[in-house]
């Protein structure tokens, strides 16, 4: 697993009240092969105040897109400290758990 962390600068101004504030968000990267049962992306201690806004993308490793017509990547559990990931994949009415090391999984995860 590859974690990178960052701080994103945001000018947010009030033209009524002539006013500008300039607020950091922390944030993170990061991706990791597919672990069945769900991947799980451990933030560095206190790095997070609360639980931040996460957005998952999927990769194709270990298999085709033909044996999956829909990959759906669900957030499981997501607090200041970790979120895991579950990857499922749908081909007509049937739902069932990627495989091991079927997919990579890219977190970004940002301060909200």
């Amino acid at each position: 697993m590859s974690i990178i962390k960052g701080t994103t600068v945001t000018i947010e101004t009030n033209s009524t009240a002539g006013v500008t504030k300039r607020v950091n968000k922390k944030w993170i990267r990061a991706k990791a092969n597919y672990v069945k049962g769900g991947t799980t992306f451990t933030f560095p201690s206190g790095y997070f105040s609360g639980a931040p806004m996460v957005s998952i993308t999927i990769q194709l490793l270990g298999m085709s897109y033909s044996t999956s017509k829909l990959l759906s990547p669900v957030v499981t559990f997501n607090d200041k400290t970790k979120c895991t990931v579950r990857v499922n994949k749908v081909k007509e009415e049937y739902v069932n758990e990627c495989s091991n090391d079927s997919v990579i999984v890219y977190l970004h995860a940002i301060e909200w």
